[in-house]
């Protein structure tokens, strides 16, 4: 077994191979961790969320659909890898990290600004509902902020 350490320096191997140089490791669960990147090729921020491939039930097809996802409030996945341990996805970095982390620094919302960010999530899961995609697992944990101050799923 693989200690955390040694496995994120596992992942620094894979990722370079994939033109990805690892910058720090900024979360973990139950299915994986994440970890920020940068592209050695455009030099832009990524997330890559590696996920056990024993605990990662989506296709390659459902991957690709997922892929071609376009919304202001949606995470995009540019990209994706695997070995024989695990898929790697390439998403878009949120440097503000979760509304939990949010809440938790800064406490709750005014009215108005919940009114709004409540607004926007509802936005985008109606964009994945009539695309036939189901989130799951909506949370103030898997809610992100990205660069705008934008929530997105």
């Amino acid at each position: 077994m693989m200690n955390s350490q040694s496995s994120d320096q596992a992942f620094a191997q894979v990722s370079e191979a994939h033109g990805y140089q690892l910058i720090r490791k900024i979360g973990s669960g139950g299915f994986g961790n994440i970890f920020l990147v940068e592209s050695t090729k455009y030099k832009v921020e990524f997330a890559i969320k590696r996920i056990f491939c024993s605990k990662f039930t989506t296709s390659e097809p459902e991957i690709q659909a997922l892929m071609k996802l376009s919304h202001p409030g949606v995470i995009r996945i540019f990209d994706y890898f695997k070995d024989e341990q695990y898929v790697y996805l390439v998403l878009e970095y949120c440097p503000y990290g979760s509304f939990k982390d949010m809440i938790t620094k800064n406490g709750p919302l005014e009215l108005r600004a919940l009114l709004s960010t409540c607004l926007d999530i509802t936005k985008a899961l109606e964009f994945c509902h009539n695309k036939k995609i189901s989130h799951l697992d909506i949370k103030p944990s898997n809610i992100f902020i990205d660069k705008y101050g934008r929530p997105k799923i």
